[in-house]
């Protein structure tokens, strides 16, 4: 599947602003509604644990690393061959990423808190590229992905 159009708007290897903070009475956002899209699109989404933050000043875009630490099975797909089941797995957050400032802003907070992560591969060229969207750990945002799972049709 190529990377252009609504997948790019879909997996913007972007954080939601809920994760940092979550609001107590929170509506569901813009991005909450596009779950059911990002589940059909997703290769897998995992609820997981951000074990490590970690700023690539050798790179010149100062991209971030998420190291993620899956909490359960995966809700939807499965993360072999792309994630070693049990073990962290990493993904990349640049400038341009919703969430970017955000996290820069709460690095060392956002250690130790849970995100429900949609991980897709896509094709640019000739190339396989990854790409993904963080949703909030809270019980309205679970709700809302249990029901998508629930009618969602993936084949």
């Amino acid at each position: 599947m190529a990377y252009t159009g609504p997948m790019r708007v879909l997996f913007d290897d972007g954080i939601d602003p809920d994760v940092f903070a979550p609001a107590m009475e929170a509506t569901i956002s813009t991005s909450d509604r596009r779950i059911s899209e990002r589940l059909r699109g997703s290769v897998f989404v995992v609820n997981a644990q951000i074990v490590t933050v970690t700023t690539e000043r050798s790179d010149e875009d100062g991209r971030v690393e998420l190291e993620l630490q899956p909490t359960e099975p995966p809700i939807h797909g499965r993360l072999a061959p792309y994630a070693a089941v049990g073990e962290p797995f990493k993904v990349y957050l640049g400038r341009t990423s919703s969430g970017y400032s955000l996290l820069k802003s709460s690095q060392n907070d956002v250690v130790g808190k849970r995100l429900n992560l949609c991980w897709a591969r896509f094709a640019e060229g000739n190339l396989p590229v990854e790409h993904w969207h963080a949703l909030a750990d809270t019980p309205k945002t679970k709700l809302a992905i249990a029901k998508a799972a629930a009618i969602v049709n993936f084949e």
